[in-house]
């Protein structure tokens, strides 16, 4: 997501210059200090260069192999060797680390180059040590929804040791951070998600100097060294002065990497250590295409004149000093053109004066490339999706959004498995997939981008309907924290394109449903949840929505009505329960107005203010299209399964035809499983609509009626007596059947 920088604004770069523009962040030289960093960096803000040389606690960083460390002080800059533990010949240099760790008592934090990697080595050293179990951890990611990562995650706790990256969720990795800053954790294994941003330290720090990067190429990630700005950061961890500790916190950190000869340790160190050399800084505009730029500040009013001079002096004033010396110098004229030409800005011609299109701001406003503009725009244009699931897929189709690192194995892209599943799941919907499969995808072999996009479209489809992340897991092989992250750009991609519609047509119904299938991408849950989420997001997770579903509790009227032995049979957690209640106590002071009515919530509830609308006309149509059953809501087709046709046919049947409209769950089908089917059948109204719908009201006494009025239901006789269900022709004829009363 990008943000619209106002970099021009006086008092901002008045602030910046009054701050020191280089510092040794924990004593590291993280900027540098030339003229191509640090030093430029100053001269463009007009401010001081200040340089910290002295770390509160030395760090003590540098490369073992063959038997000994070599390292340098970096407070006094002066070099030693110790010993280190030597790998013999025939030994796992895995199995001597773990040797020469389990001898430090302090704590240690590893930097592995893949995620997979921190998972083996965490596993491992867990094998080896018999460590006290980190309890606190432990008890927390009990409230998690189930998953094989949290359940390796608590098999690794339970010595004492843990991993961390980006598969697990943000919440997931607080807990770990947590652990590990309480001593509970002795050796944390992690990727560079550890590198910066979070305020943790390590008594001790081993790092691996190679990571994986998006590649190049076809964006498939590739192995890279680390940069010298990242170790600085991974080193840095190590020997950090800590606010309320006793005299030992100053003792030096040390921060180690493993070379396997002492060749490789010379490079290392030369690399790594002895070198002073820096990165030089990078503009931070030239990230984006100047089109781009130029259309942030039209939007935010910087730039208003169209002359050559005066963009050039807006643009190269404040963006231009610190790029690239040897760039090529901006081309403002075909920018320009480019804008004017995809409508997204205007030019007055007689005062000269830009301006954006509704198109344009609201492109800025939703954080859209004009690439992606161009591109939605143009699918747009063509033809609309159907479904939610189409939506979804026109979002992942556009350009410049990044993947998760590695969503698509080399094996999965050989076999097009994800061509694949969607064939075998999701037959029906493939000509929804269309924004994505392109029209040769029978002749040519999907490439990567594509192929991983679809990987993810059918992800999301699951993802969003509540199922658990155990079977993601399984059928996907991605973990929750990547598929969180996944869910979040969806969703923003989703809200952008609604953006662009409404910009387009302010009457349109899309914004709506768009929104809703965004939180829905977003969070994992049907709309309906919305509000239960609002309020609860944080205590539950997707496990106990899916319980509430079952027991047919939806909204936050459904939640406060619930006897407490109801909600201890949904929600386990005596400490999440107790959560819950306390939400729901104040829920209630809020929604019902006296106490007279809070006390008799029991059996009767005032109805709250709900987010759903009812659709203006539905009509049972009961063709057979798709391998699926036709009803029409507002005019608009929606396909229906077999069983959901039949339960929606039912519903609509009982409210016509019954004085209060009410279906007993016995009469939709004898069992026990009618919830679930009933919410497989939203589920599916609800992908064909442009609104959100609640569909079925339930009066929590096993009863069940359709959310409309009455007068707005029609059916199509003549295909229903033929319809080959026999329960649905004897509804029509007015027959008895077993199931029908």
């Amino acid at each position: 997501t990008r943000q619209v920088v106002a970099v021009a604004a006086d008092t901002a770069l008045d602030s910046a210059a009054r701050l020191m523009t280089s510092k040794k962040v924990s004593g590291v030289p993280v900027i540098g200090d030339d003229g191509r960093s640090a030093g430029q960096l100053a001269d463009w803000l007009g401010a001081v260069l200040v340089e910290e040389t002295v770390r509160p606690v030395d760090l003590v960083r540098g490369v073992a192999a063959e038997g000994s460390f070599r390292f340098r002080s970096f407070n006094d800059g002066l070099d030693g060797s110790e010993p280190f533990v030597r790998v013999e010949a025939g030994d796992d240099p895995f199995d001597c680390f773990v040797r020469h760790i389990k001898s430090d008592e302090g704590s240690t934090m590893v930097f592995l180059k893949s995620r997979q990697e921190t998972i083996q080595r965490a596993f491992r050293l867990a094998a080896a040590v018999k460590w006290p179990a980190a309890t606190g951890a432990i008890e927390r990611l009990a409230d998690e929804e189930d998953s094989f990562l949290v359940r390796s995650l608590k098999q690794a706790l339970g010595r004492g040791v843990a991993f961390h990256s980006s598969d697990l969720s943000p919440r997931q990795r607080n807990i770990v951070e947590q652990s590990f800053a309480d001593k509970e954790v002795r050796v944390l294994f992690s990727t560079t998600t550890l590198a910066m941003g979070v305020n943790l330290w390590a008594d001790t720090v081993y790092v691996e100097t190679v990571r994986y990067s998006g590649g190049v190429y076809d964006s498939r990630p590739s192995l890279i060294p680390v940069s010298r700005a990242e170790f600085d950061n991974m080193t840095g961890r190590a020997g950090r002065l800590r606010a309320g500790s006793n005299g030992d916190s100053r003792k030096p950190g040390r921060a180690i990497v493993l070379a396997e000869s002492e060749f490789d340790r010379d490079i290392l160190w030369e690399q790594y250590i002895a070198t002073d050399e820096t990165s030089a800084v990078k503009s931070a505009f030239a990230s984006l295409p100047l089109e781009d730029w130029l259309l942030n500040m039209i939007v935010t009013g910087l730039l208003c004149d169209s002359e050559p001079d005066a963009i050039d002096a807006l643009y190269g004033g404040t963006f231009h000093v610190v790029a690239d010396p040897a760039a090529e110098p901006p081309d403002f004229e075909t920018a320009m053109i480019r804008l004017i030409d995809e409508r997204l800005v205007v030019v007055d011609r007689k005062s000269g004066r830009l301006s954006a299109t509704t198109v344009g701001e609201a492109a800025t406003k939703a954080g859209l490339t004009v690439a992606q503009v161009v591109a939605y725009r143009h699918r747009l244009r063509e033809s609309l999706p159907e479904t939610d699931f189409g939506w979804i897929a026109l979002a992942l189709s556009g350009p410049d959004w990044q993947l998760p690192p590695a969503i698509l194995s080399r094996w999965e892209q050989s076999q097009s498995a994800p061509l694949r599943l969607l064939h075998q799941n999701h037959d029906h919907l493939i000509g929804e997939s269309r924004f994505l499969l392109g029209s040769d995808y029978r002749r040519e072999p999907l490439a990567y981008r594509r192929q991983a996009a679809l990987k993810a479209l059918l992800l999301l489809e699951q993802w969003r309907r509540l199922t658990p992340v155990q079977k993601l897991e399984e059928c996907f092989q991605m973990h929750l924290g990547q598929i969180l992250s996944l869910g979040t750009t969806a969703a923003h991609l989703i809200a952008s394109i609604a953006r662009l519609i409404e910009a387009i047509d302010r009457e349109t119904p899309l914004r709506t449903r768009l929104t809703a299938l965004a939180f829905s991408v977003r969070t994992g849950l049907p709309y309906e949840f919305s509000e239960i989420y609002q309020h609860l997001g944080e205590i539950l997770n997707r496990a106990d929505f899916l319980a509430l579903k079952t027991d047919g509790i939806e909204s936050l009227v459904d939640l406060c009505e619930m006897s407490p032995e109801d909600l201890t049979a949904i929600i386990k957690s005596d400490s999440k329960r107790k959560q819950v209640n306390g939400k729901i106590g104040k829920l209630k002071e809020e929604v019902y107005m006296d106490k007279s009515v809070a006390t008799s919530m029991k059996g009767h509830c005032e109805v709250m203010p709900q987010v759903f609308a009812q659709p203006e006309s539905i009509e049972i149509d009961g063709s057979y299209e798709r391998e699926r059953y036709l009803v029409r809501i507002n005019g608009f087709p929606v396909r229906l399964t077999g069983k959901s046709f039949k339960y929606f046919t039912k519903l609509a049947w009982s409210r016509l035809n019954r004085e209060s409209g009410w279906i007993y769950k016995e009469d939709l089908e004898i069992g026990f499983n009618q919830a679930r089917y009933l919410y497989r059948m939203k589920g599916e109204v609800n992908t064909g609509i442009s609104f959100p719908w609640s569909v079925v009201e339930n009066n929590r006494l096993g009863y069940y009626r359709l959310d409309i009025d009455p007068s707005k239901i029609s059916f199509k006789m003549d295909n229903l007596r033929n319809h080959p269900d026999y329960e649905l022709q004897c509804l029509v004829a007015g027959k008895p059947a077993e199931s029908i009363n």
